[in-house]
Formats: structure tokens, C-alpha cells, sequence
């Protein structure tokens, strides 16, 4: 944020959230799950450029800062990342899916505001199946 405070470059963040993630852990169990996550981590990760920031947010949730980016190509690339999360079937699970909220940097925005619109965002997302940008 403060990089694209001071040199007025674009900044956006996607969450990702993997849809009925509780189901993977109450059908196949923890480990399953555990995999599930590692599979969607690779899928990412293998992705996004070397810039780009890709971290585990907490539970079944990522977050991916897209530096020096604007919220449509980052959107671009996630609606690619999404399509091949959902082509890498788990053997076991099936088939997985994600959810992602967008949010692009707004002058004066806190790293709180920017996360709210975003996670509200993935709110109407996960409603949707879709991504949606906020």
C-alpha cells in the first residue's frame, strides 16, 4: 500500500475462498482436505508472476496482492486461475471450485477498508459462484 501511495501505482487483492471446503474435510476427512488446500496452492502459486504476493489467509482462505496491477487485469487472471483450479480434479475429493472477491487500492484507503470490500466482495461471490469485484 505504501508503494502505491507514494508512486501512484495500481494495487488490487483477490481473495479466494474454496467453496464447501467443510464438505472435503466431513466426507474424506483432514488429510483430504489437506490436500485439497495444497492442490489449490500449486494451482496458484504456478500461476501468478514472481511479483504477485500468494498467501494462505487462514482456513480454506487465500489472498493474492497483485502489485503494480489494476483490478481488470487482475481479474483477468484470476477468472484464469479459477478455471484451472476447476480443472485439477482431486482423485479422491472431485472436483474443486473457488470463490474470489476483488478490490483495487482507492486514495486513502486503509488495508482494513481495502479487505472489507474485498471479503464482501467474495460475500456475494460465494452467493454467485462467480467472481465478483467491489
Amino acid at each position: 500500500m505504501k508503494r502505491a501511495k507514494r508512486y501512484k501505482e495500481p494495487l488490487s487483492i483477490a481473495i479466494i475462498d474454496i467453496d464447501k471446503f467443510k464438505d472435503f474435510n466431513d466426507t474424506f476427512g483432514h488429510l483430504i482436505g489437506d490436500e485439497v488446500l495444497i492442490s489449490l496452492a500449486q494451482t496458484v502459486n504456478i500461476s501468478l508472476r514472481e511479483t504477485d504476493t500468494f498467501a494462505r489467509w487462514g482456513g480454506e482462505e487465500f489472498v493474492i496482492l497483485f502489485g503494480n496491477t489494476s483490478v481488470d487485469i487482475a481479474q483477468n487472471v484470476s477468472l484464469k486461475i479459477k478455471d484451472k483450479i476447476e480443472q485439477n480434479e482431486h482423485l479422491t475429493a472431485g472436483k474443486i471450485t473457488a470463490s474470489f472477491g476483488l478490490t483495487q487500492y482507492i486514495k486513502h484507503d486503509t488495508i482494513e477498508i481495502m479487505f472489507k470490500r474485498c471479503d464482501d466482495a467474495l460475500y456475494v461471490a460465494k452467493k454467485m459462484e462467480e467472481i465478483r469485484l467491489k
